[in-house]
């Protein structure tokens, strides 16, 4: 009985100090779609009817925009220009593939990743 209790509290003890963490939620915003991961935004996805030059906000609900993701802006055919806001770290692979009407790209100093 001391030996099954011991196994259990070891269980209990381990499993305890796992970090749970809840996936992130898809939101929209303003013509993309985004999601909130420890604190930070990512931009997964922009909506196919954004046409002209997107201005990404530093900012949304709260929360820094630092990722944009993999394949985030991929075959955009009406995007012609993207800012990037100062605090994003990092642009994914591909992000802008296939955007051929894509003319101009603001790519602010904190940028550490492309």
């Amino acid at each position: 009985m001391k030996r099954l209790f011991s196994v259990l509290l070891a269980a209990v003890l381990c499993f305890g100090l796992i970090p749970w963490s809840m996936p992130a939620k898809a939101e929209q915003w303003d013509g993309f779609s985004y999601t909130v991961t420890n604190g930070e935004v990512t931009i997964t996805k922009l909506n196919k009817t954004v046409n002209g030059t997107l201005e990404i906000p530093a900012v949304i609900d709260g929360y820094p925009v630092t990722i944009i993701d993999d394949y985030a802006f991929q075959n955009s055919d009406l995007l012609v220009g993207v800012v990037i806001p100062e605090g994003v770290r990092s642009i994914g692979y591909r992000a802008f593939a296939n955007c051929y009407t894509l003319v101009n790209v603001t790519i602010p100093n904190s940028v550490l990743y492309i």
